[in-house]
């Protein structure tokens, strides 16, 4: 994606506001794309073609109603996540649910909503780990 885009195209980045997500807005930025940050967060990135959004990815009503706002969008990276790690025995199940209405609904949701609407040659990135392998004591986050 280092092509340079017309300015009404943009990319949509969720997790922006911090870790993979917001390096990621941050290159995609530098290759010359506008880029939309989905984010609970505040913004850490301030340039002239970058507009945040701040929603819940969890919120799945929420999240919906923003995705049917958006326009021009070529490509969407769902970097957003969190992990949550505990041993068998003494897993949370809040957290685990937690962890799944951000990595997976978020996820569906997201491509849901933009692939039917993305141009020829659009891209949806969803971003894992590599801990989906499995890992000692993540395997709630594993599991999503």
């Amino acid at each position: 994606m280092s092509i340079r885009e017309p300015a009404s195209v943009r990319a949509l980045v969720t997790g922006s506001s911090s870790g993979i997500g917001e390096a990621i807005a941050r290159r995609l930025l530098h290759d010359g794309w506008n880029v939309v940050g989905y984010d609970r967060a505040p913004p850490r990135i301030a340039a002239p073609n970058f507009e945040a959004v701040t929603v819940d990815l969890a919120d799945a009503p929420a999240l919906s109603k923003a995705l049917a706002a958006e326009r021009n969008i070529k490509a969407v990276v769902h970097a957003a996540g969190f992990m949550r790690v505990a041993l068998l025995g003494e897993l949370d199940l809040n957290q685990g649910a937690d962890m799944w209405r951000l990595h997976v609904q978020a996820a569906a949701l997201v491509a849901d909503a933009l692939a039917p609407r993305l141009p020829v040659g659009g891209r949806i990135v969803l971003i894992g780990s590599r801990t989906a392998t499995g890992a000692a004591g993540r395997s709630q986050y594993a599991a999503t």
